[in-house]
């Protein structure tokens, strides 16, 4: 009799210890899951803040673009104007697109297309500013795009 009431003692203290284990293996995992769901929160206030300066970077560009006539090299009084009213602006850097010109033959248009940035280039370049051109071949014929970056 000391054979049975032995064997039903240790199979009660098995089923007890293995209960203890597997609720301690369950309250393990809740809390790994818990940590990984406070791992991946965003954090808003830093979020928010990278979305204002996105926004201030759009904001620090603006394009302007210029259509020039037929053998014209030089922009007229009026663009002059208007590129001079938006270089006021705290302006460091400025990119000019340059289109091909119209012309006879493809020599004779990129030399037109190289005149008008040139006179353009004088233009802005009595300031400070950093001047980058760039000749677009895809972009518009006859026409010139001005990025300025503040």
């Amino acid at each position: 009799m000391n054979n049975p009431f032995t064997l039903i003692v240790l199979i009660l203290m098995l089923a007890m210890n293995s209960g203890c284990v597997t609720s301690s293996l369950y309250t393990a995992i809740k809390e790994l899951r818990q940590q990984n769901t406070l791992g991946n929160e965003v954090d808003e206030k830093v979020l928010q803040r990278i979305l204002s300066l996105r926004i201030q970077q759009k904001k620090m560009t603006e394009s302007v673009s210029f259509s020039f006539k037929q053998h014209q090299s030089h922009l007229i009084p009026l663009d002059k104007y208007r590129l001079k009213k938006l270089l006021l602006q705290s302006v460091t850097k400025v990119i000019l697109h340059v289109a091909p010109a119209t012309a006879d033959t493809s020599f004779a248009q990129i030399v037109l297309a190289t005149q008008r940035a040139d006179g353009v280039f004088k233009f802005i370049a009595n300031g400070l500013r950093k001047v980058e051109i760039k000749f677009e071949p895809s972009q518009a014929v006859d026409t010139l795009i001005i990025v300025l970056e503040s």
